[in-house]
């Protein structure tokens, strides 16, 4: 047997990544979908209120559908906000085109309803903080991208009582400027409202769709990892459409202190570990606590992701002291398929490296992989580049 030199194992390697398309620069995040908010976690904020007849709210956005192409919609998901209906006021909700007459910012709704649902306050269902379906009269068809905006408003008979309703829209980063999608509030006039829509597109053919730079989310929430907690480790469970090579996991925490400690994983489907070092808190807070921080393990050497296969990056607790987790849970696990890399990514747990425990609608949104390279479909085979010593027959 001869042992490979240097120079042809260098050689082997170049010609082994022809059938890789590098990103330039630092590569791209997957498939992370929500940004923090600053040092806080992406937050529910109100889209309203309406309470007075005649005052309307509106998420608008492009629309997006699964497969690019023509759909039908027959119904809409959406969060309430802070609700009062002591009058039992009834509500309209609409479908309605983007107004093209007005010449002033900000974007509006048409004001025509075009396909409409009536909801009575009086509904058990509608409650504050509550996730709700509503199923219009009449289908609406609709294409890849177009504008689209869903209003909600009094019907005829107007407020009754001190009636007073909130839609649930998202704060994070990507809401921080105004953009061509978001929410509106007609009072004395229309505003805007800087959150990102919150709704979910039900489509006739039983796919799901929503308003492009729209943010997903029944519940925000989070839990705490540390050495002694059950469970000790949390992990978002992934699978990729096709080879990728990636260097790097990005992940969003709460240092409970300066003192914590934390190691970042990433397993293969049979637990084997590709990847892993050790964070304190010192390399990511400048006081104890108290704000959420962004945490960058790099990945070295750089790792081969294979399609059908089962991955995991993890954060495990290595002090008595905690770090908090943001997550995001959906109603229900269709809506998972309108998210970033689709139902086949969601979280995992498990304590002191026993069997995980998957829950498949909830996603802990701020984290992702960065892809270094893709396939380009010609030749995927790379030597393992940690085998120095490699040797022919």
């Amino acid at each position: 047997m001869k042992k490979l030199t240097f120079s042809l194992l260098f050689f082997l390697l170049a010609t082994s990544f022809a059938g890789w398309v590098e990103f330039g620069g630092e590569g791209t995040y997957f498939p992370f979908y929500m940004s923090n908010s600053g040092s806080s976690a992406a937050s529910f904020s109100n889209l309203g209120p309406i309470d007075a007849t005649g005052e309307k709210m509106a998420f608008m956005g492009p629309v997006w559908t699964p497969d690019r192409g023509p759909k039908t919609i027959e119904a809409v998901s959406y969060r309430w906000g802070t609700v009062t209906k002591t009058g039992g006021s009834q509500l309209t909700i609409s479908l309605q085109d983007w107004s093209t007459v007005n010449t002033t910012p900000p974007y509006r709704p048409d004001e025509v309803q075009d396909q409409s649902v009536t909801v009575s306050s009086l509904s058990a269902t509608v409650v504050s903080n509550a996730w709700h379906t509503s199923t219009f009269s009449t289908t609406r068809p609709v294409n890849y991208g177009d504008q689209l905006a869903i209003v909600w408003e009094f019907d005829g008979a107007g407020r009754l009582g001190s009636d007073s309703f909130n839609i649930f829209g998202v704060t994070d980063e990507n809401n921080t400027t105004e953009n061509n999608f978001g929410g509106v509030l007609l009072t004395t006039g229309w505003a805007l409202s800087i959150v990102n829509p919150n709704i979910v597109l039900h489509f006739t053919d039983g796919t799901r769709g929503i308003l492009m730079g729209g943010v997903v989310a029944k519940t925000l929430s989070g839990i705490n990892v540390s050495s002694s907690t059950t469970p000790n480790e949390a992990a978002l469970r992934f699978t990729v459409p096709g080879p990728v090579r990636i260097d790097a996991l990005r992940y969003v925490v709460q240092p409970n202190s300066a003192d914590t400690v934390v190691t970042a994983l990433l397993y293969d489907g049979g637990n084997t570990v590709l990847s892993s070092a050790t964070y304190s808190g010192r390399q990511m807070v400048s006081a104890a606590g108290g704000a959420y921080r962004k945490l960058i393990h790099p990945v070295r050497p750089s790792v081969i992701l294979e399609p059908g296969q089962i991955y995991r990056m993890s954060l495990k607790g290595g002090t008595t002291s905690t770090i908090a987790i943001p997550f995001v849970d959906q109603d229900v696990i269709e809506n998972m398929a309108v998210l970033p890399g689709g139902s086949n990514i969601y979280t995992s747990t498990r304590t002191d490296a026993g069997s995980w425990g998957e829950n498949q609608i909830r996603r802990y949104p701020h984290w992702g992989y960065r892809i270094q390279a893709i396939s380009d479909g010609n030749s995927n085979t790379l030597i393992d580049t940690t085998c120095i010593d490699c040797v022919i027959q």
